[in-house]
């Protein structure tokens, strides 16, 4: 696998100095990733390790890198020192996770576009950038049909030399100093007597005052003054505004409902409104009122007749008593 690098970092690279470390060959401990030491870290901006390894037959060489954080950009190489060439022994060089998963591969670095010296031999080389924290191991073994599986018969001695470019660690830490200090100095400056009063009373009156009384009085009065009186007086002016048509006495018309009077009349076409006839007054018989007698004379002559009824009862007594005598 095969990343470009920015040209930023290779600038970052030729400035930085170098944390150099010795990288040893510890048999038979490191055939195997999990029994094989950590021997590089990441100690500054570049950090590398080299040493001299001896490779044998069926034989794998595995070193131990620690530390490692994503984005930190690894790059491991071989070199046969067995012949003036280059070419004994002929390694395969690898990357693996913790896990053991290969990342990265190369047989021979002169086929490899990141290698610079085009008479490179039979070393390898491979870079990779790191995409996850934690350890991670280079292999070297001999180059057969399937690397890695611990059957080649190359031997030889060959140099192991592995670079790591870290990234810059994220600003998280030039940012915890600030506010620190930040949260120092408000903290020491209340405990004084003269200014303790002044902090605790300005910002109490003033935030609480002003947001009470802007937004709660526009918006009531606006929406109900106008949706209320428009809308009441323009349909009720409207219906009652046209009377019935009609037409006086005198005019054209065609038929009884034209005229006010309802009397249209007249031949053909000459046909007026008519005035309605004027009501004659026949005088009806006025009757004669009975007299009714006043009411002293009604006294009078019911007192009369009692007084003639009294006298006949006297007569008759009067005839009665004679008779009899």
């Amino acid at each position: 696998m095969h990343r470009s690098l920015p040209a930023v970092l290779f600038l970052t690279l030729a400035a930085a100095q170098p944390a150099a470390s010795m990288l040893t060959d510890d048999e038979p401990s490191n055939d195997l990733i999990g029994t094989a030491t950590i021997q590089l870290a990441p100690t500054a901006a570049v950090t590398t390790g080299g040493g001299v390894f001896t490779l044998v037959h069926n034989d794998i060489d595995y070193v131990g890198i620690g530390n490692l954080a994503p984005g930190d950009v690894v790059t491991v190489s071989t070199t046969p020192l067995d012949d003036v060439h280059f070419e004994v022994p002929d390694t395969f060089i690898g990357l693996f996770t913790s896990g053991g998963s290969r990342v990265c591969e190369n047989d021979d670095a002169i086929n490899n576009e990141l290698w610079v010296p085009a008479s490179a031999g039979f070393g390898s080389l491979c870079r990779f950038v790191i995409d996850s924290s934690g350890t991670w191991y280079v292999g070297v073994t001999g180059a057969s049909a399937i690397p890695f599986d611990g059957s080649h018969f190359h031997s030889g001695n060959y140099e192991l030399h592995v670079t790591i470019n870290a990234l810059a660690p994220p600003i998280a830490s030039p940012t915890a100093t600030p506010s620190m200090t930040a949260t120092a100095s408000p903290t020491s400056s209340p405990t004084d007597t003269p200014p303790h009063p002044t902090p605790t009373f300005s910002p109490t009156s003033s935030p609480t005052f002003s947001p009470t009384s802007s937004p709660t009085f526009s918006p009531t009065s606006s929406p109900t003054l106008f949706p209320t009186a428009s809308p009441t007086s323009a349909p009720t002016a409207t219906p009652t505004a046209s009377p019935p048509l009609c037409m006086d006495p005198g005019a054209s018309c065609s038929k009884n409902a034209d005229c006010c009077s309802n009397l249209c009349s007249g031949q053909g076409q000459n046909k007026t409104c008519q005035a309605p006839p004027t009501p004659t007054y026949t005088p009806t018989a006025t009757p004669t009122p009975t007299p009714t007698p006043e009411p002293d004379m009604m006294l009078q002559l019911l007192s009369g007749g009692l007084g003639l009824a009294w006298f006949q009862r006297r007569r008759n007594r009067c005839v009665k008593a004679r008779s009899r005598s």
